[in-house]
């Protein structure tokens, strides 16, 4: 399949600005393990309903659909959700203390998402994907999919993911760092300001003895993308991910 990205926005602690990306991408720069997105584009009654998985999911997407004033379909990519939220009301059932409903309710998967609808009065179609490490590539075939029932309007991928609980850290499969990524995709098409990703993908026997640690996939995608190569394989869970830029017009 190929797919256009229309626009492009990531933030994580310390990169803020594509031009923070970039020199990222370049290793001149590095993600902070702290930090939270300026969200004053929304009142501060719902800025303290987000944690800070939905405030960078929230950033990310604002900044690509033109200040929030665009409505998109969505997908909402992660692989942990909230798990600070969830590992509080653990903790709290642990000591025999109450749960709180809105804890609760905003520990789901499909969180973010809900808050986004609610928040910036987006009613197009939403869906919220979690596949281990085949998480970002999944949110792609998720997206393609719907742009192949309706290709005229595009879709909002986002990814996002916090460091996990320090109890679960030793569980890590990846190198962490919090962060949050938003990509504007339409069917591949030749359209000025448009980079067209050819995206395939195979299942792959995995490797039990491997210990290496890579960055999460969006980062991994993501740093490709502003780099100058023209292809890049990535491992996922069950499948090996192939991307291929073809040239702008």
């Amino acid at each position: 399949m190929v797919i256009s990205i229309e626009k492009w926005y990531a933030w994580a602690p310390g990169l803020e600005t594509p031009s923070d990306w970039r020199n990222w991408a370049e290793e001149k720069m590095k993600i902070s393990d702290s930090g939270a997105p300026n969200l004053d584009f929304l009142p501060a009654m719902q800025r303290r309903r987000l944690s800070l998985l939905s405030k960078m999911a929230f950033a990310a997407a604002y900044h690509c659909l033109d200040a929030g004033s665009r409505k998109v379909r969505t997908v909402f990519a992660s692989r942990h959700g909230e798990i600070q939220r969830t590992g509080n009301i653990l903790h709290d059932i642990l000591n025999k203390e109450g749960v709180s409903p809105t804890a609760f309710s905003l520990s789901v998967h499909s969180a973010t998402a809900g808050l986004f609808s609610i928040f910036q009065e987006n009613k197009e179609p939403s869906v919220t994907v979690s596949a281990r490490k085949d998480t970002f590539g999944s949110a792609i075939v998720e997206a393609a999919g719907l742009l192949s029932r309706d290709p005229e309007e595009p879709v909002l991928i986002i990814a996002a993911d916090e460091l996990l609980p320090e109890e679960l850290s030793e569980f890590a499969d990846e190198v962490e760092a919090p962060h949050a990524v938003a990509f504007l995709i339409s069917p591949g098409k030749d359209f000025k300001n448009t980079r067209n990703i050819e995206v395939n993908f195979e299942f792959y026997e995995k490797k039990s003895n491997n210990n290496i640690k890579n960055e999460p996939f969006p980062l991994q995608f993501i740093r490709w993308y502003l780099s100058e190569k023209q292809e890049i394989s990535i491992d996922g869970e069950r499948l090996k991910w192939y991307f291929k830029k073809s040239p702008t017009s």
